[in-house]
């Protein structure tokens, strides 16, 4: 029998005590046997208590299944913290658990104030700069973002391979991309194995027209993610860049194999087939293209052309009609180019 009021509060509160170290969490999970005492009132306005160590403790498992899609349990987890941390003012833990808090659930703003206060208690908190860090990178402050990931990394955490990818992600965000580069690089350094590290410095390089080194990014992310498929479709768009149409095509092909809705590979795809002049299969992968997004425009233009080039006019008329419903003016000046005395 549940030996507490069947309330999620319950819960939150043995979360946010579990969280907080009110109640320690020991080798092998154990906890220590520190009495919780934190009163709440529910609903009703009935008090509740969770004054026995062996409540909270059976309390805990159901606490760490409540999500942030959940309003009215993360609202309780954020009262039950503030709660804590009238008795906790200077517990600087406490105040970054917070911001991870309150960040899950895009408060970002008032993660912020909980990181700062971290910070206020403790200057030197490598977490709470990464974690501000990363909120400022949501906010797409990039420039407060880079200042407070140097810091991660000036005060304990240089081989840190997360921080310098999300110091690489502010760099990318602000289109330094040399400055990205040069971060990722230090992230695989460290890691080698960090798939994302890869995927963005694929990403940092193509934006630099250093296509080799994306495409050489992109291969060292497909050998740890064979099933990535925007790996794979990442890697088409590279070789395309460089018209190395076929390598393109089989890169699509597998994204598409992984990922038959992928609308961007069938779309791609097609335009490596049509500069192949390889019109039908162009015109196969465009028609996917538009099934599976059928409002995308740049597919319809391009079945048009497609049409238009492997001599089937009509088809290419009723792709314009396809187009009219998206973009009307784009469709008028596709029919008058398509339809234009000697064409």
């Amino acid at each position: 029998m549940n030996p507490f009021p069947a309330t999620r509060l319950l819960f939150a509160l043995a979360l946010a005590a579990q969280s907080m170290n009110v109640l320690a969490v020991a080798p092998g999970r154990m906890f220590d046997k520190t009495v919780l005492a934190i009163n709440a009132r529910d609903e009703q306005g009935n008090v509740l208590g969770l004054t026995q160590h062996d409540d909270a403790l059976s309390a805990l498992p159901e606490a760490l299944r409540i999500t942030p899609e959940d309003a009215t349990d993360a609202a309780a987890l954020v009262s039950a913290y503030r709660e804590l941390l009238h008795i906790k003012t200077e517990d600087v833990d406490a105040w970054s658990n917070l911001g991870d808090l309150l960040a899950s659930l895009d408060r970002y703003d008032d993660a912020i104030l909980a990181y700062r206060e971290a910070l206020r208690i403790n200057p030197e908190h490598a977490t709470a700069w990464n974690n501000l860090g990363s909120v400022y990178n949501s906010l797409e402050r990039y420039d407060d973002a880079i200042s407070a990931f140097r810091q991660a990394l000036r005060i304990e955490e240089p081989d840190d391979p997360y921080v310098w990818y999300n110091l690489g992600v502010s760099h990318a965000g602000h289109h330094q991309y040399d400055a990205a580069v040069s971060a990722y690089g230090e992230a695989l350094r460290i890691n080698p194995h960090l798939a994302a590290a890869w995927t963005n410095l694929g990403i940092a390089c193509y934006d630099l027209e250093r296509y080799d080194d994306s495409i050489s990014a992109f291969r060292h992310l497909l050998r740890l993610e064979p099933e990535n498929a925007d790996g794979w479709y990442n890697l088409g768009t590279a070789y395309a860049v460089l018209d190395r149409h076929d390598d393109a095509i089989h890169a699509y092909r597998e994204a598409l194999r992984i990922n038959p809705e992928h609308g961007s590979a069938w779309l791609n795809l097609g335009r490596s087939y049509n500069l192949l002049k390889r019109y039908g299969d162009a015109i196969s992968a465009y028609r996917a293209a538009v099934r599976v997004d059928p409002k995308r425009a740049k597919a319809w233009n391009a079945l048009a052309i497609t049409y238009v080039q492997s001599g089937n006019l009509a088809a290419a008329l009723q792709a314009v009609e396809g187009l009219r419903p998206i973009d009307p003016a784009e469709a008028d000046k596709l029919l008058k180019q398509i339809t234009r005395p000697g064409k």
